[in-house]
């Protein structure tokens, strides 16, 4: 349990890292996907900004590198705690995003109301029978 733990909380340290590499127009265009952003401001409750997070960290390319590069590239010399080094580890063993894990599509999260009906990352509304 106590090694659950300290990765849990390497793991909550390194994702904050890792969301300050993320550029602003990427934070919009991806929270714009999911619908979660009205008027210039980050709208949503805890678990969509959540949601916001992992499409952000797992998910999206930008200058065709997804964020753990970004991250790598920007701290290159600068060694990762040990907790963190084993829980990029294993996000790069794994090559899994936890919305793809938990067996979620890009349709069906954003098929629900919540999210509105637009598939994710075309522009395009898709229809859900």
């Amino acid at each position: 349990m106590r090694a659950y733990q300290s990765l849990r909380q390497a793991g909550k340290e390194i994702c904050g890292k890792l969301l300050k590499v993320i550029p602003r127009d990427v934070l919009v265009s991806t929270a714009q996907e999911l619908g979660l952003w009205k008027s210039g401001v980050l709208v949503g409750d805890a678990g969509d900004t959540d949601i916001l997070a992992d499409r952000m960290i797992y998910d999206r390319r930008w200058h065709g590198r997804i964020c753990v590069e970004h991250f790598e590239a920007k701290n290159a010399g600068i060694g990762p705690s040990e907790g963190e080094g084993r829980f990029l580890a294993a996000m790069w063993e794994t090559n899994a995003s936890p919305l793809r894990t938990a067996g979620w599509t890009i349709g069906t999260l954003l098929g629900g109301e919540r999210f509105g009906r637009r598939a994710l990352g075309t522009g395009r509304h898709q229809s859900h029978r």
